[in-house]
């Protein structure tokens, strides 16, 4: 675990302990103290919770069987985890006090089909009731809830990537995938339809990030970017640290920050001004 507290000019380690020499596969920070890890070593997976900053981790949810793929938090005290599914459900487990405690939901998550599994970071949620997730399936599809996870419906992608990891939407209606593969897809209307759209060259495409009304997805070195929710794309960075693995943008007022990182280490940060900014009107769109 890498952290940084001058704004990614210098970062140290904040690893180890608790979490020992695993592989760690996601992490989403709450503040300058609170943060959740997923690691897998060997089967048997974990949820680390650190509040001090990283100075100690605390294991707060156990999985064996499976990957725990990716972690949401609604706010300070609600959030979501999404894991490979065992025993012919997807792992949903959630939290209602800051990540300190988790629960799985066996009656409400999604049922298994085929071999189908899930990807590093492969999940997106724009509050509570609203969440997506990516499937590794043939063809790979995308789930998705707008009530929390009460019911859950898939879209098949119309192509096949068989890793499927980066996902972001920056409305309810408008969203982007992109895969292992190279292959990007847009959704207008909130993950029911997808069409695949022209994105770059080669390389794999492994992250996605929406700030504002842009989208910025990750492919083999490079970032691209999109001002048009998604339909066209420029090249935002001609990279220079290896394949690109993760990406997370957001706005604040009308600057836009950004981190991209490498396969080999490699750490990129973006700054710059905001497209522009749309109201959206509720239910619609």
């Amino acid at each position: 675990m890498l952290k940084s507290v001058n704004t990614g000019n210098s970062w140290t380690s904040v690893g180890g302990g608790r979490i020992g020499t695993a592989d760690i596969y996601a992490i989403e920070a709450l503040d300058a103290n609170t943060a959740l890890v997923t690691t897998t070593p060997s089967t048997t997976s974990y949820l680390f919770r650190t509040t001090n900053g990283g100075t100690t981790w605390d294991t707060v949810y156990v999985q064996v069987g499976g990957f725990l793929d990716a972690i949401n938090m609604f706010d300070a005290n609600n959030g979501i985890a999404l894991g490979d599914p065992l025993g012919g459900k997807w792992t949903i487990v959630k939290t209602s006090n800051g990540g300190a405690t988790w629960i799985r939901d066996t009656v409400n998550a999604p049922v298994q089909v085929g071999t189908e599994a899930g990807a590093n970071n492969g999940l997106f949620s724009r509050n509570s009731s609203t969440i997506w997730f990516t499937s590794n399936s043939t063809p790979p599809k995308v789930y998705r809830t707008t009530n929390g996870g009460t019911t859950w419906a898939s879209s098949t992608l119309p192509y096949s990537d068989t890793f499927v990891a980066g996902i972001a939407f920056n409305t309810a209606g408008y969203g982007v995938v992109s895969g292992n593969s190279g292959n990007v897809a847009r959704s207008t209307d909130g993950g029911v339809t997808w069409a695949s759209v022209t994105v770059g060259t080669t390389g794999a495409a492994y992250a996605a990030s929406a700030s504002g009304v842009d989208f910025f997805v990750t492919k083999g070195a490079n970032v691209y970017r999109s001002t048009d929710r998604g339909a066209t794309w420029t090249t935002s960075w001609t990279g220079t640290i290896s394949t690109l693995e993760h990406c997370s943008f957001a706005s604040v007022g009308t600057t836009t920050r950004g981190w991209v990182i490498g396969s080999a280490g490699g750490i990129g940060a973006f700054y710059g001004a905001l497209t522009g900014v749309e109201e959206e009107a509720v239910g619609i769109p």
